[in-house]
């Protein structure tokens, strides 16, 4: 019942708890809480979305890690929703970044969708984060 899903939940903070300690030790050049402190339901998201066919499972990580650098980057919200061909959720749960959706895309009222595997913009994209026209890109 509840209790159990108390005490797992504890035991799952503490093993985070951990993991974030050793990150830190071993990377400690690297600002993890800046990482970590854009995660709010309240800020803009950057979405991983995947409804169709994006590729093989190699392709998809390639994006879910390009999607979450440039999440980082305009200091957004990251979120993965991979419904197809089977719901992510159902098989990963998340660990440092909570990545799970909030609204499916269809569902949101107002979002920037781009495919750079359908579409030929993906040069235009990588131009601008290379000239640091990110934001002014996105926005």
């Amino acid at each position: 019942g509840r209790i159990e899903y108390e005490s797992e939940k504890s035991l799952f903070k503490s093993r985070l708890n951990q993991r974030l300690f050793h990150i830190g030790q071993r990377f400690s050049h690297i600002n993890i809480d800046k990482l970590l402190r854009i995660q709010s339901s309240s800020t803009q998201s950057f979405t991983y979305y995947c409804s169709t066919h994006c590729g093989g499972w190699g392709d998809r990580l390639r994006g879910i890690t390009s999607a979450y650098i440039l999440a980082v980057l305009l200091q957004r919200r990251f979120i993965i929703d991979m419904p197809y061909p089977c719901d992510l959720s159902n098989f990963l749960l998340p660990n440092l970044i909570d990545w799970t959706p909030i609204d499916r895309i269809g569902q949101q009222k107002k979002f920037l969708r781009v495919d750079l595997i359908h579409n030929a913009y993906g040069g235009e994209l990588a131009s601008n984060v290379s000239s640091g026209n990110l934001t002014k890109f996105w926005l």
